[in-house]
């Protein structure tokens, strides 16, 4: 009983967490400039040595296995806002339109299920990782409506429409289904040095997989 009652508030504290970094992105307090280029990967350059089973190739994270195929592109605010303007036609970018637009992480994810049994990703299973012990997992509708709702304000009609353009919840793939979508990150604290997004997934077998890609500031540039 006292462990279950542990289990139960130890999640509503992981909950409170969540939304309370996610209303520090609304409202844009961890954002030291509210440029375009602070998202990734300008500011910080791909740090293949801390990756785990992704390999960097041509600007992206490939991932070529028996049970998964895969490749990650970290997007800026204007490549995340053509990016739903061409899933959803809205024109506007409801995550620039709300805050700063650079307090979030974005990554375009494509999976492909190359086994002969389904493949189940569940977006929640991600998380974003720093060394200060931050972990930060995509935004889901959910979330975003509760951020909105502690700041009694209601939800931007543009989340809902959005919704089709982002990983939200479970997505299982057939045998040879593929499926695309943004993970949408809280941007860490802004003194983060490296910091790491690992993917999971479940197998036709119940089998979990996870790769990681990996960031780092960028070096200065020798004159």
């Amino acid at each position: 009983m006292c462990y279950a009652a542990g289990v139960r508030d130890g999640r509503a504290v992981r909950r409170a967490h969540r939304h309370a970094l996610l209303l520090l992105s609304i409202l844009g307090a961890w954002s030291g400039n509210s440029g375009a280029n602070a998202a990734p990967p300008a500011g910080y350059e791909p740090a293949p040595e801390r990756a785990r089973g992704a390999r960097w190739h041509e600007g992206a994270w490939i991932v070529e296995g028996p049970a998964l195929r895969a490749r990650v592109r970290a997007l800026d605010p204007a490549e995340r806002q053509r990016y739903l303007s061409s899933r959803t036609g809205l024109r506007a970018d409801p995550f620039s339109e709300s805050t700063a637009a650079d307090s979030f992480f974005t990554f375009l994810l494509d999976i492909e299920n190359p086994a002969a049994g389904p493949l189940v990703f569940q977006s929640q299973a991600c998380r974003l990782v720093t060394p200060r012990k931050e972990f930060l997992h995509p935004l889901d509708l959910p979330a975003i409506a509760s951020a909105y709702g502690l700041l009694d304000r209601p939800l931007p009609a543009a989340f809902e429409t959005i919704r089709r353009a982002l990983f939200d919840g479970e997505t299982i793939l057939p045998a040879g289904g593929g499926a695309s979508g943004l993970l949408v990150f809280p941007r860490p604290h802004p003194r983060t040095r490296w910091f790491t997004v690992e993917i999971a997934w479940m197998g036709p077998q119940g089998e979990h997989g996870t790769f990681a890609i990996a960031y780092e500031r960028s070096k200065p540039r020798a004159r």
